[in-house]
């Protein structure tokens, strides 16, 4: 911002840098804080082109660190001031996420050393050859009506090419592809193992690894020998008769010869229930009934694995 005074005349409104005062045709007067002094004179000094926030910052605030805040409540008391105008056509408006404009109807007139201990009004006279140095010389700033500026957004980067947006780079879109095929190549992937894990049971649990099945009430049985067939579904037929009256359950069956003791036959049971919960249970000696006894107890109808 430049040292010399000046007085900028618009309206019914003369702003005297200097003294930062606001004087109104009226005889009112508003003095202005430094701060908000700077910010009227870089409206005025760009009246109908508007000023990015960044401008603000850098030309008001210099190097120090402020939020948006501090420049939106400096604005909103300017306009208040600008209301004591009797006349209109003298608004500050917002270019929305960009920054302000300052819209006058008419001209506005600058001088040059003239402090307001003068009369009101400044009127706009040319230079010329009778120019002398020792007088005030004034300057005609002829603003763009307001009624011809469409909007906000596209008035503002048309006068001034810092408010307009940048392209998006080829980069950028290029990584925005990289990205996206990733993450389809990703879903993609998680939703293959989700289906192959459904599809493709484990193999003990797979009928299809079963030799031999068979239905007894709601139990169905999977069997790879006959004896274990036989084992289990004397077992569900006698001592496990309230298992079949109160389960819902399927058996999977396989049947183990001991190395050491080949007249031992073990049997390995997986028993899964309707919500595809599962129990793992053994019965070390299949001709034995008692074998069968904590399995019976285990099934019970009392028992929350069996409903």
């Amino acid at each position: 911002m430049p040292d010399t005074a000046k007085a900028y005349g618009f309206s019914d409104i003369v702003y005297f840098s200097d003294t930062r005062t606001v004087v109104f045709e009226s005889g009112r007067k508003e003095q202005l804080s430094p701060i908000a002094g700077k910010v009227f004179i870089l409206l005025l000094e760009n009246a109908g082109t508007g000023v990015t926030k960044e401008e603000f910052f850098s030309s008001c605030w210099g190097n120090a660190v402020v939020s948006d805040q501090s420049l939106t409540n400096v604005v909103s008391n300017l306009r208040k001031i600008l209301k004591l105008s009797v006349k209109s056509g003298v608004q500050i408006k917002t270019i929305s996420k960009v920054g302000y404009i300052l819209n006058v109807e008419g001209d506005i007139s600058i001088s040059i050393d003239v402090d307001d201990s003068g009369s009101f009004g400044l009127s706009a006279e040319p230079l010329g050859d009778e120019f002398e140095t020792d007088k005030p010389f004034y300057i005609n700033k002829t603003i763009v009506p307001e009624d011809s500026v469409q909007s906000q957004e596209s008035s503002a980067p048309h006068h001034n090419s810092s408010l307009s947006s940048k392209p998006i780079s080829k980069k950028f879109i290029a990584m925005l592809v990289v990205v996206a095929v990733t993450f389809a190549w990703m879903t993609f992937f998680v939703l293959s193992k989700i289906e192959h894990s459904v599809s493709n049971p484990p193999y003990f649990m797979d009928a299809q690894e079963y030799a031999l099945s068979h239905r007894i009430g709601d139990i169905t049985l999977f069997a790879n020998s006959e004896s274990a067939m036989e084992a289990a579904s004397a077992f569900l037929e006698g001592e496990g008769r309230r298992i079949v009256d109160n389960c819902h359950l399927t058996f999977y069956l396989r049947r183990y010869s001991s190395i050491d003791r080949p007249s031992l036959n073990a049997l390995n049971i997986f028993i899964v229930n309707q919500r595809n919960q599962t129990l793992n249970y053994v019965v070390s000696k299949i001709e034995h009934s008692t074998s069968w006894i904590p399995l019976r107890n285990l099934l019970s109808n009392e028992n929350l694995f069996c409903q």
